[in-house]
């Protein structure tokens, strides 16, 4: 594998795999589970704030689990942060006790059924 990278943080100081901080992202679910996975994985989307109408919309395509195999609701949107990869897409997790962020600013958060 080609290391694309260089950490100079000691104790090592050299080439080394990229160090990715753990960023929270909003993802929204899109779809049922994939089937046969486990914990359950949801085809969802990145979402982008949008300042002009205070709503998020999606944007680019990912995979999202829920760390302890808790059921998403789909159009949902969770906080996520990027964990791995699967089907050729990036894959993020999030946390059962994030709720769902409700779809503009100011209104309150939805219960999460999950």
């Amino acid at each position: 594998m080609i290391q694309d990278s260089a950490n100079v943080q000691p104790p090592y100081v050299g080439p080394q795999f990229p160090i990715w901080p753990p960023t929270e992202c909003v993802v929204q679910v899109s779809a049922a589970a994939v089937a046969g996975q486990s914990p359950p994985t949801y085809p969802a989307n990145l979402c982008q704030f949008d300042s002009t109408t205070l709503t998020f919309r999606p944007r680019e395509q990912v995979y999202l689990t829920e760390a302890n195999g808790a059921t998403l609701n789909v159009g949902s949107r969770y906080l996520a942060v990027l964990m791995s990869a699967f089907q050729n897409l990036p894959l993020l997790v999030c946390a059962c006790c994030n709720p769902p962020i409700s779809g503009s600013v100011g209104s309150s958060a939805s219960g999460g059924g999950h």
